[in-house]
């Protein structure tokens, strides 16, 4: 799999780039949403980035996988 900076370049360079801009423009939101993100809690940041830019999880949005621990310090963060 391309890297996601990568994916988003290529695709608005294709001449159908219509076609996959939907995607290309998800990527690009969840790139920023990453960089804010790291601004504030770059450990939060990375699992953020690991769940949402690691796999293609666009029909699956909020569907994650993580390990217990990494659940409780989120859990922790968001209810404190």
């Amino acid at each position: 799999m391309q890297p996601n900076g990568a994916f988003i370049g290529k695709a608005f360079r294709r001449p159908d780039s219509e076609r996959v801009a939907r995607l290309a423009v998800e990527k690009l939101a969840l790139l920023a949403a990453v960089a804010a993100l790291n601004k504030v809690s770059p450990r939060h940041a990375e699992f953020f980035a690991a769940t949402r830019l690691a796999g293609n999880h666009a029909s699956m949005y909020g569907a994650v996988d993580l390990a217990g621990d990494d659940i409780s310090h989120l859990l922790e963060r968001a209810l404190p």
